[in-house]
């Protein structure tokens, strides 16, 4: 099955808790680096991010650019929790 080319429609989703494993396994353990380590990483977490969380989208033709904002707004979606939560 041919993978789908990525549009600016598609949007962010939270990370399962097999793919935060799976993240982690990978030596990207987001809370346990720091601020520079996490901006040296960020290639590899958007790599990651891509190929295994949206493993059906082609970004190969996508700007580098925007597969990293992609991967930052996943990263929020799944970490950064929501209003709901915090009101409750």
């Amino acid at each position: 099955m041919a993978k789908k080319k990525f549009t600016e429609e598609l949007k962010p989703v939270e990370m399962t808790n097999k793919q935060i494993r799976g993240l982690r396994e990978a030596g990207l353990h987001i809370y346990s680096m720091e601020e520079k380590e996490l901006a040296r990483k960020m290639d590899e977490f958007t790599f990651w991010i891509l190929d295994n969380v949206y493993p059906e989208i082609d970004f190969s033709e996508t700007s580098h650019k925007v597969c990293a904002k992609f991967a930052v707004a996943t990263l929020t979606a799944t970490y950064g929790g929501d209003d709901e939560a915090k009101n409750s």
